[in-house]
């Protein structure tokens, strides 16, 4: 019963800490990418006001030690390509918001904003500021991102608010996920190893206490 214990306390370990190193930033959700050490999986419906290639159908998130990873999946191919009549410069953008510090803004030096447009991809802190660094982003099938560790300040262990938004200029009107409020992240999985360390070490003691007794 204790090895049965002990396995199924593995079991979830791994769950947890399974890190993103399957994650290749090229556009494509391939298969066994985006489907272990999720910090967020979020999923929005199918919107019929929205066409599909603006209509957020998923979000998701998940980070190894070198790099955060950002999916965003639509119910359509994505595209740069605007709706409006008149379009304007660089209409079309998705962006992601980190609240590092989970206050419920996202304007501290630490907060990250993660802008992709048809011109480029660039991370800004909380002013507005660019931060330096070597970020990838790839729209093809999927949107997805690539943001180096180095370019976070410091990373929440105890989790954070974030959120997605594809604007395109007013028309259609913008899709949010989630339509309101946040994403909370669950704790990024280094945490989770100290909490495994602990919960093992826990039931290595009480073993113990059994035996002795």
């Amino acid at each position: 019963m204790k090895k049965v214990t002990l396995a199924v306390v593995m079991a979830s370990l791994l769950l947890f800490t399974s890190d993103a190193s399957a994650v290749v930033v090229d556009g494509i959700n391939s298969a066994g990418e985006w489907v272990a050490g999720l910090l967020i999986n979020g999923f929005d419906p199918n919107e019929g006001a929205i066409p599909d290639a603006y209509d957020i159908s998923r979000v998701a998130m998940q980070s190894d030690a070198g790099a955060l990873y950002v999916l965003i999946e639509l119910y359509g191919v994505p595209t740069f390509t605007s709706l409006d009549i008149l379009p304007p410069i660089d209409p079309v953008f998705y962006t992601t918001g980190l609240d590092t510090n989970a206050d419920g803004d996202f304007t501290d030096l630490a907060d990250r904003i993660f802008d992709f447009r048809a011109s480029g991809f660039t991370v800004f802190d909380g002013s507005g500021t660019p931060v330096g660094g070597a970020p990838s982003a790839v729209l093809g099938s999927a949107v997805e991102y690539g943001i180096p560790s180095g370019m976070f300040a410091s990373f929440p262990l105890g989790g954070f608010n974030t959120f997605s938004l594809l604007d395109n200029a007013g028309a259609p009107p913008d899709d949010r996920i989630p339509d309101a409020g946040f994403h909370t992240t669950i704790p990024e999985p280094t945490s989770m190893i100290l909490f495994g360390s602990g919960l093992l070490g826990a039931l290595g003691f009480a073993r113990r206490k059994r035996n002795a007794a």
